[in-house]
């Protein structure tokens, strides 16, 4: 089973709004094998990265350049 949760968000000054950093975690799907907090991070994504990378915002880790990582920040 695949969920997405969100880790972390905070303000991004290069999309003056709030920026969702986004985790898609897998769970087992036995049951005899599954622990209650057991999960494995697939990937990790700002919900502004795309939007980002379309822009003039490709200065950011999330869009896929730059060294600049807002989620680092606080």
């Amino acid at each position: 089973m695949e969920e997405k949760v969100v880790v972390k968000q905070q303000y991004c000054a290069a999309v003056r709004q709030d920026a969702k950093l986004i985790e898609t975690r897998v769970y087992p799907e036995n049951d005899f094998l599954a622990l209650a907090d057991a999960f494995r991070v697939k990937k990790q994504e700002c919900a502004l990265g795309l939007e980002c990378s379309l822009d003039d915002h490709v200065h950011c880790v999330w869009a896929g350049a730059g060294s600049y990582d807002p989620f680092a920040e606080g």
